[in-house]
């Protein structure tokens, strides 16, 4: 058995997830290995778990969770204020797009080149929007970390 091991095993004894077959592995390692850096390593963490065991949870006193909440709100109000901003940017927009294709494309003294430039900008932004559309969507779908190794 190596060392890798025998910490996995340590950490599993800690936490009470250790077999009885398992449990007499590891001590006959510990006992036979006179040499083992996983002792010292064990003896290391038994050091911090006992430090993290005089940690006392503090409660925040009003103040600050006052400073928290108001934090949260001012939050919650700029986005909800970049909503409603983006949400009538969008409606204005559309609305001049139509007033301007309604303008010029229906308008016979357009020239044909203007008109095809512009029936073709508006197709190239239809497939981007669809682009990022459905970009979104699938990623929506997916944890963005799921290709990182743990």
């Amino acid at each position: 058995m190596d060392c890798e091991q025998v910490k996995i095993l340590l950490m599993a004894q800690e936490d009470g997830e250790i077999t009885s077959s398992q449990q007499e592995k590891l001590h006959k390692q510990l006992e036979n290995c006179s040499d083992c850096s996983c002792l010292q390593y064990w003896q290391s963490f038994a050091e911090t778990e006992a430090e993290m065991q005089k940690i006392k949870f503090v409660e925040p006193q009003e103040q600050a969770w006052n400073i928290y909440w108001d934090g949260i709100y001012n939050r919650l109000e700029r986005r909800l204020g970049f909503i409603f901003v983006s949400f009538g940017a969008v409606i204005l927009i559309a609305y001049t797009m139509y007033e301007l294709l309604k303008e010029l494309m229906w308008n016979v003294e357009t020239p044909a080149l203007v008109r095809a430039g512009l029936a073709i900008f508006i197709i190239g932004m239809i497939i981007l929007f669809v682009s990022v559309v459905r970009e979104r969507l699938v990623l929506r779908k997916h944890d963005p970390f799921e290709r990182i190794n743990k």
